[in-house]
């Protein structure tokens, strides 16, 4: 299992960047490029194969984690999906804006910690509650948006503050920070740096174990790159417009952006010294044709949710507006907003079906009978869900599982949410 430990997703919208061509750190010979052998996700493959994915296929157990509900401890509203995970620690839940404690910290078995962090300007203390990281390799999380982090001990001790003051002159906006070890953080960021012809380049600035910038990485650079599609024909392909929105984190040392050309296809993973490499081709098919028609404003999008990964398998929640294809009659509320599961090795497409009984599109919860089951975070060799107490015990009614219906017994309307976490195979 590889390890996903954060998905950071500070930009509520794409940040478009103009460039000549994306350099993939291939290098080139005598001024022709070399090709890369890219993996093509073919949609309409995979939305033509709604399947119901059982859950025992990628999993052995369930467990359900009520957390401990008290005064200090109350978590509730849109960020109870926003949630992280250090494994073997325990959960970390962030607090609403109107709060000044920052982070809820629960133990693995879903008892309250203590609360962490603190909202304010002052040295300590972060200005905008949005990112929640934890460190995978020290007893540290890191607090804050924008504006930068404010680092503490999971005693609630403040470390330190990680600041762009140094880097106001070029008027940062922040895709997203991470954490990248030895006490260090990174960020993808637009500046207004080594501008040509109007152009904005994207770089990542590297700050060291003191929180000031040890290094800026220029993200792009010129040169044009052909890729040999691995499940479609050659093409040679020169990048301009990318646009950056999700970035992903798999195994704590490589980031991943959903990036693309013009037309949003390309699936990029940061290579050495934050080059972008393409890792993946997205092929709508025919779900692209309103768009490139020009009648319609949207069309297939990969979800800014989270792009996850189980082993060899990659999920992409999709939305596909029914508006943008009203003559499309399997435009039904199932592929609506679903998740389309890519095995690029062994070249295997196919989408999550939609439970009658619950309206919830997700795996086949055969393990122990509960609903049907999709991931918030997959950290270590488990994958959790988080669920409202309320939503839990109405759905624990419709559901065949023993264990469901016993927690559900123990909640009440103000109870805390129930964390469903679920043991990967080796």
């Amino acid at each position: 299992m590889k390890r996903i430990f954060d998905s950071i997703l500070v930009a509520v919208a794409f940040v478009a960047i103009s460039i000549v061509a994306v350099s993939c750190g291939a290098g080139t010979d005598g001024g022709k490029a070399k090709k890369e052998v890219v993996p093509v996700l073919d949609f309409d493959e995979a939305l033509a194969n709604v399947e119901d994915v059982k859950l025992s296929e990628f999993a052995t157990s369930v467990r359900y984690i009520p957390l401990e509900t008290n005064q200090e401890s109350l978590v509730g509203g849109h960020n109870i999906g926003d949630f992280r995970v250090k494994d073997g620690v325990g959960f970390f839940f962030r607090a609403t804006f109107q709060e000044k404690i920052g982070v809820r910290f629960f133990s693995p078995d879903g008892e309250f910690i203590r609360p962490i962090g603190v909202k304010g300007r002052a040295k300590g203390e972060f200005l905008f509650n949005t990112v929640v990281i934890p460190s995978f390799d020290r007893d540290e999380i890191a607090i804050g948006g924008p504006n930068g982090l404010a680092v503490y001990t999971l005693e609630n001790e403040y470390v330190k503050n990680v600041s762009y003051d140094t880097l106001s002159k070029y008027n940062p906006f922040v895709v997203g920070y991470s954490y990248i070890g030895d006490g260090k953080y990174d960020a993808v960021a637009g500046l207004r740096m080594n501008v040509k012809d109007g152009e904005e380049n994207l770089v990542v600035p590297v700050f060291g174990e003191d929180g000031s910038v040890e290094r800026v990485f220029p993200v792009m650079e010129e040169g044009t790159h052909q890729y040999k599609f691995a499940n479609g024909p050659e093409a040679g392909v020169v990048m301009k417009n990318v646009n950056i929105g999700v970035r992903s984190d798999f195994g704590g040392n490589s980031y991943y952006l959903r990036a693309g050309t013009e037309h949003e296809d390309t699936l990029y993973m940061f290579g050495k010294d934050y080059r972008l490499v393409p890792f993946m081709v997205f092929d709508y098919g025919v779900y692209k044709a309103a768009r490139e028609q020009g009648l319609y404003p949207n069309y297939l999008q990969i979800s800014n949710s989270m792009i996850a990964q189980i082993n060899d398998t990659y999920l992409f929640p999709i939305t596909v507006p029914a508006i943008d294809f009203p003559d499309f009659e399997k435009f039904s509320e199932t592929l609506s907003k679903s998740t389309v599961l890519y095995n690029p090795q062994k070249y295997q497409v196919r989408t999550l079906s939609q439970d009658k009984r619950t309206g919830i599109t997700g795996f086949v919860n055969d393990l122990d009978g509960g609903i049907p089951f999709y991931p918030d975070v997959i950290e270590g060799n488990k994958m959790y869900q988080v669920i409202d107490a309320i939503s839990f015990i109405d759905l624990a009614a419709l559901s065949n599982s023993p264990k469901m219906k016993a927690v559900a017994k123990k909640l009440g309307e103000e109870s805390n949410p129930v964390v469903i976490e679920v043991t990967l195979k080796d």
